[in-house]
């Protein structure tokens, strides 16, 4: 018998949509045929329609009847053109005669609504309604109603709504069971429609009749639990727990550290303000924020761990220091240092090697590599952090208390702090003003005794090598100095070397400078970078470089910023130049050295120079490799195709084992061949060339918005900041069991002019393949993109947002497509955004020239599908912000718009339009909310508004049951941005919930309820950003599944399964892997024969050789055999058996759910030669 494991497809279910509204009689004509007819009394082939009395009908669309079609845009696809003769009862009816249906109670509400279009006036009101709403179809006609009807020419949606006994025939009785429905157009002689005859005719679609129980009582509010989060910490559910996807990194790694005891644990801190942590070398990892607090700890600038015990550590943050005793899983307040929070920014953290209770930091914001800065004139911040200066901060208990030990200049920066591994009485430290040395324990510092053996004391980043005995070397890496020598520059700096505590100094320089004139015509932008660098030294302009100083230099090196000594390997050394963000240029992203500096290199290569071996000959004089070495994920084609002068690698890092780390390209790059190759280490790829990737959770991708109306469960789309739209896939199990994996549909990977900032994405309700989108920046910003195959490919329909200049940003809101006629298309562009980073809100168009406060704010409508809009704001105050809009899931004409307080603190509030934005009036909302965040309009009916503002005591989530009449506070905290019901099942709402200052800040992040909000539940666990949730919503298909974009780490799905059934999920495959102390999902371990993937589809234990899958195969009395094995839940098994191993196997059973119980399987023929073959797939 074989047991084969194999990973699984997930399985998913449809949805069904609950609702209070019950539709008797409809008819949109999508069933008829064009060109069909129907005469006196003859039903409508295809539809539930007749027409009666003297009337006849034709199905027509925008192809027979294109003048109509343009005129009733309440029509969608076909629709009719009907025809009335001289009778006065001339109507359309339903075919069946009675509609039957349960009974209903006199209390319920009947709407019957029609979309018509009249092209010229009539003389009688078209169209009258009666219902003939029975008691067992026995009480006659009953009523007509027609204070609905119109007769002036235009197109109009005629609705009629009133409670079952209003429009039950007064001789019935007992309750409603049957309905026979007439719309009677009731027009005189031959003149019906004027005096023409030829013009007797008016048009029809979209006939709706359906009956609405009264809602159910809401439930009342949790007051209790709402007390309970304003007044502390509330804990988020151990049952619910996010689980990542989307490209790895795809952003800057502001800060990166290795733990001194432990090299397969690394720690991060990104730009979008997640931290990541990995205790498996980079396999996996996971965010180390805090899950219940409101994103903290914030502004981490150091991360340092004891090198006696490789589980303790602390951390320097805005807030103050905190620790870990778990090797950084998770991070506790320790002190705050200072009485104020913005001077706690500090520079550098070390720990002495050889006594963990001995910490040092050094003051400033050195590497803020984005805005600190060396000139001429020495240290240049191009924006001040607030952060400390001048001091060295020094404990002896473990980081409980400091002491401060002052500097002379008082702004001293400090690049690095280094302790003596052989005496801990010398210290070393680096700032602008040179080489320091204690040699009594950072008490007292002085200059180095060598310090005017370097060319500038002006040491840019320090290093050291110890071989574990007596040998301790010091590196420096001096600020490079760029001195005009007539119309040419000097070059000065470089990395020096000294064996004695810096009273003696080595230059290590060697060849490291390069000849600019060499790399000349064909260096592909790298000349511009050279000038652009040399203008920023002098503090000039990139064009006064050009002017004054053409002659291109023989010898010149970048702006370096990291040194890295190999721990292995004292004489190799590896630099690092952002010339992103710092003033530096390329070729190379690192170079290094391996001979001590005899001779440099270009370690880290991409693009085309170094593809096409450009300049070949001179760097083969040089002994340089040719060709690229740098391997990445989905930006792999940006970087192949081009010379990127804009990847700038912000640091490099050696790990014990001689490993290498950078950050390039947004991409982390590992080399374990000490520099020969470099491989991204962020992502998995499926399947080689597949462009579908696993992330490895070290995300940095500003994760903006998504997209569920695919009409495919379970695959759908997803918009972010600067890396383009992205499908989820299906075979991330490829990668590991339960994985998800993401193709990039615009970016990178696509071409050089793809969209790469996505604002909002709709499809077309009736084909859902239909693809609209805006980009907010970047490339074809605010531009109205198409596609009609789902999103792989894209045409431009308008440009609707004017920009302008080239880099500014402008975020648009809730694209919406109309869902009766396409050619319909909305969107919002708010006055006042919800900044990313800061959580305030802010002027939309600050990002303009001069913080224009006219940009275009508003709401804009097309009518021809896209290829025009105009603003319909007719009755929205001036200067005030719509932030979201929704439309009505029944009649498109009714429209919702969403206002949040502004950034000039004008109120918001709630629109309505019922003319599809001819005219907005105002929604009564509760009293005090001066901020509507978000609005949906519910197929049950319902409408949803998250509301509140962060300074404000007033907001929360309220439902109203009635058109916004009244409303009902379901969800009580001050601050909600979004309030979204499940499509699936309506008692799911999601909330996020951001801070606030009347409640202390506290608590932000993810909320659900499953019955309808008389619970609610906390569910923050794994993501890390509570404060960054950019959207939150429920799967429309499966009400267990939740989505949710985080503006720092790209994309997140939910399981609330268990909390219908208070039972824990399974862990997630990499919790799971850390229960089992695993690290590499390919490894077999125990050695049993199966690797870490198969052992978790299996369910053994991947640590131990005797856990592994059994089966049982036994003699049943009178059939062949029965199998018995254990199963697990949220598996499938299925069963093959072959009575010939060489003709193959049959399916003997399939899709056996696991149950976390033995199954038994039982063959009923008797074989005396039969085998068999489990197969096990996760559910």
């Amino acid at each position: 018998m074989k047991i084969e494991l194999r990973t699984l497809i997930l399985c998913l279910v449809g949805w069904s949509l609950s609702s209070p509204a019950a539709v008797i009689w409809g008819e949109d004509f999508s069933g008829a045929t064009l060109s069909d007819t129907s005469g006196n009394n003859e039903a409508l082939a295809g539809t539930v329609i007749e027409t009666a009395n003297a009337a006849s009908c034709i199905v027509v669309d925008s192809s027979t009847d294109p003048a109509a079609a343009e005129a009733f845009t309440l029509a969608s696809g076909n629709f009719i053109r009907l025809s009335v003769e001289s009778n006065n009862y001339a109507a359309v009816r339903s075919v069946a005669n009675p509609i039957t249906f349960p009974a209903v109670d006199d209390t319920d509400t009947v709407t019957m609504t029609a979309d018509i279009y009249l092209p010229s006036n009539t003389v009688l009101p078209v169209f009258k309604f009666n219902p003939r709403l029975e008691t067992s179809g026995a009480a006659g006609n009953g009523a007509t109603f027609g204070d609905s009807a119109v007769t002036a020419t235009g197109q109009y949606t005629i609705t009629y709504t009133d409670t079952v006994a209003n429009f039950k025939n007064p001789n019935s009785t007992g309750d409603a069971d049957t309905a026979y429905p007439f719309l009677f157009i009731e027009q005189l002689d031959g003149t019906s429609f004027g005096a023409v005859a030829a013009a007797d005719f008016m048009y029809m679609d979209n006939i709706r009749l359906e009956i609405v129980s009264p809602a159910d009582p809401l439930p009342p509010l949790n007051s209790a639990y709402f007390s309970a989060l304003k007044a502390g910490t509330v804990f988020s559910t151990p049952l619910v727990k996010w689980q990542q996807f989307g490209p790895g990194m795809s952003g800057y790694i502001d800060k990166f550290w290795i733990n001194n005891g432990d090299p397969n644990a690394m720690y991060t801190q990104l730009d979008m303000g997640n931290g990541h942590v990995t205790l498996n070398r980079g396999e996996y990892w996971t965010s180390y924020k805090e899950i219940d607090g409101n994103g903290l700890p914030g502004g981490v600038t150091g991360i340092e761990f004891s090198y006696q015990d490789p589980d303790f550590g602390l951390m320097m943050a805005k807030e103050g220091i905190y620790k870990t005793t778990n090797r950084g899983r998770s991070w506790d307040f320790l002190v705050d240092i200072f009485p104020n929070p913005n001077s706690q920014m500090n520079s550098v953290m070390t720990v002495d090697p050889n006594n963990d209770n001995v910490w040092y930091i050094g003051a400033g914001q050195h590497w803020m590599i984005k805005d600190t800065h060396f000139t001429k004139n020495g240290l240049y911040y191009s924006s001040d952090g607030n952060y400390s200066a001048g001091f060295i901060l020094k404990s002896t208990n473990k980081g409980q208390a400091w002491t401060k030990v002052l500097f002379p200049n008082g702004d001293e920066d400090f690049s690095k702090i280094i302790v003596d591994p052989r005496d801990s009485d010398v210290v070393y430290a680096s700032t602008q003003y040179g080489v320091h040395k204690s040699e009594d324990g950072g008490m007292s510092w002085a200059l180095v005794e060598g310090h005017a053996q370097l060319p500038h004391n002006q040491p840019r980043d320090m290093g050291f090598y110890y071989d574990g005995a007596n040998e301790f070397l010091l590196y420096v890496l001096e600020v490079t100095h760029y001195t005009p020598n007539g119309n040419t520059i000097d070059t000065s700096g470089g990395v020096y070397r000294s064996s004695d505590g810096g009273t003696n100094w080595v230059n290590l320089t060697g060849n490291l400078g390069i000849d600019m004139s060499v790399i000349g015509p064909s260096s592909y932008g790298y000349r511009e970078k050279y000038f652009w660098a040399i203008g920023k030294w002098l503090e000039e302009s990139t064009e006064y470089a050009k002017t004054n100083f053409p002659a291109f230099p023989a010898n010149t090196f970048s702006q370096f910023t990291r040194i890295a000594v190999d721990p292995t390997d004292k004489d190799r050394i590896y630099l690092s130049h952002n010339y992103k963000h710092d003033y530096a240029f390329p070729p190379g992203n690192i170079w290094m050295t391996d001979n001590g500096g005899a001779n440099w290199i270009a370690a880290a290569r991409e693009g085309p120079y170094w593809i096409n071996e450009v300049n070949k000959s001179y760097w083969q004089s040089r002994g340089q490799p040719m060709g690229m070495n740098a391997n990445f994920a989905h930006v792999d084609r940006e970087h192949r195709e081009n010379d990127n002068t804009q990847s700038g690698p912000r640091f490099v890092f050696c790990n014990p084992l001689g490993e290498v780390y950078t950050c390039f390209a947004q991409q982390v790059m590992r080399s374990t061949d000490y520099g020969v190759t470099w491989n991204q280490v962020d992502d998995d790829e499926t399947a080689p060339g597949s462009g579908h990737w696993v992330g490895r959770g070290d995300c940095n991708l500003p994760g903006e918005t998504f997209c569920l109306d695919t009409g495919t469960p379970g695959t759908y789309l997803w918009g972010c900041g600067e890396h383009g739209l992205w499908r989820n896939t299906d075979d991330g199990d490829l990668v590991y069991p339960g994985a998800i994996a993401v193709e990039q549909l615009t970016g990178q990977s696509i071409s050089d002019n793809s969209p790469l900032s996505i604002s909002t994405i709709a499809t077309a309700p009736q084909n859902p393949d239909h693809v609209y989108m805006i980009p907010f920046r970047q490339n074809m910003k605010g531009e109205l993109l198409f596609s009609a195959d789902g999103g792989d490919a894209w045409t431009t329909l308008s440009t609707p947002i004017s920009f302008p200049n080239g880099n500014d940003v402008l975020d648009s809101r809730s694209l919406l497509i109309d869902h009766q006629n396409t050619n319909n298309i909305y969107f919002c562009i708010p006055f006042s955004e919800w900044e990313r980073w800061s959580g305030n809100f802010v002027n939309n168009g600050r990002k303009f020239d001069g913080d224009t406060e006219d940009f275009g704010q508003g709401i804009y409508k097309s009518t021809d599908g896209g290829g025009s809009f105009s603003m319909i704001t007719n009755g929205i105050p001036a200067n005030r912000s719509v932030y979201r809009m929704a439309m009505d899931p029944f009649n498109p004409l009714i429209l919702y718009a969403a206002l949040n307080e502004t950034h000039n603190n004008d109120p918001g509030g709630l629109y309505k339009t019922t003319n599809g934005g001819a005219s907005w009036s105002a929604v009564t909302i509760p009293s005090g909310i001066r901020s509507v965040n978000d609005v949906v309009a519910h197929p049950n009916g319902y409408i949803y508004i998250a509301c509140g503002d962060y300074n404000g005591s007033t907001g929360g989530g309220y439902i109203s049951q009635d058109g916004g009449l009244t409303w009902h506070l379901l969800f009580d905290m001050p601050y909600l941005r979004h309030f979204s019901p499940s499509l699936a099942d309506p008692d799911i709402i999601t909330v996020n919930v951001d801070k606030n200052t009347t409640v202390g800040q506290r608590n932000p992040g993810l909320y659900v309820t499953i019955d309808g909000g008389a619970n609610w539940f906390k569910i923050n666990s794994s993501h890390g950003q509570p404060d960054g949730i950019r959207k939150v919503e429920p799967d429309p298909y499966d009400k267990n599944v939740l989505w949710m974009s985080n503006h720092g780490t790209g994309f997140f799905r939910a399981d609330i399964s268990p909390l219908f059934t208070g039972e824990p999920n399974e862990p997630l495959y990499w919790d799971w892997m850390e229960d089992y102390g695993q690290t590499d999902r390919l490894a077999d371990t125990d050695e049993d024969g199966f690797d870490a993937n198969q052992e978790y589809i299996a369910g053994t234990d991947p640590s131990i050789t005797e856990s592994f899958f059994r089966v049982d195969l036994a003699p049943n009395e009178g059939s062949a055999g029965r199998l018995v094995f254990d199963s697990v839940l949220n598996r499938l098994y299925s069963v093959d058996m072959t009575d010939d191993l060489l003709s193959g196997w049959t399916e003997f059973t399939n899709g056996v759910s696991g149950t976390g119980d033995p199954l038994e399987i039982s063959d009923s023929e008797i074989f005396s030669n039969r085998f068999y073959r489990i197969n096990v797939e996760m559910e």
